[in-house]
């Protein structure tokens, strides 16, 4: 349910947005390096009979796990985003002034609730633009 609502409001911004061209979707899937790290330390339980101070030991182990990702995404040949607009593309109520969508709706909080929603799930957002 949230994966379709992320698809809807990207797909939605991208026919918003483009007048003439096209829009492409892809969706597949990527490995990726997760680093691990697990830490183990101890102490004897009893206390130390001799004057010097209790042993302490410490292990640590890294490891590099591979795990699947998803990516999607969503490509257009719309009017771009300005460069002064991209940190802000992502605010909740944030519009870019100027921008001839194929209507005036929207309240400009699509894109940061999909944020939201591909945080929810691990994930991370970003956005390319050539304008």
């Amino acid at each position: 349910n949230m994966f379709e609502k992320i698809i809807s409001n990207l797909l939605s911004n991208a026919f918003k947005f483009t007048h003439h061209g096209r829009i492409s979707v892809s969706l597949s899937t990527i490995m990726r390096e997760d680093d691990t790290t697990s830490s183990s330390s101890s102490m004897p339980s009893s206390p130390s009979t001799s004057s010097s101070s209790p042993s302490i030991s410490q292990n640590t182990i890294r490891r590099k796990d591979m795990t699947e990702y998803v990516q999607l995404s969503v490509f257009d040949t719309g009017q771009g985003i300005p460069h002064d607009e991209m940190d802000n593309i992502f605010k909740r109520f944030h519009r870019v002034e100027g921008a001839g969508g194929r209507s005036y709706e929207g309240t400009g909080i699509g894109l940061a609730y999909t944020k939201e929603l591909v945080k929810l799930h691990g994930g991370a957002i970003t956005v390319h633009s050539e304008r």
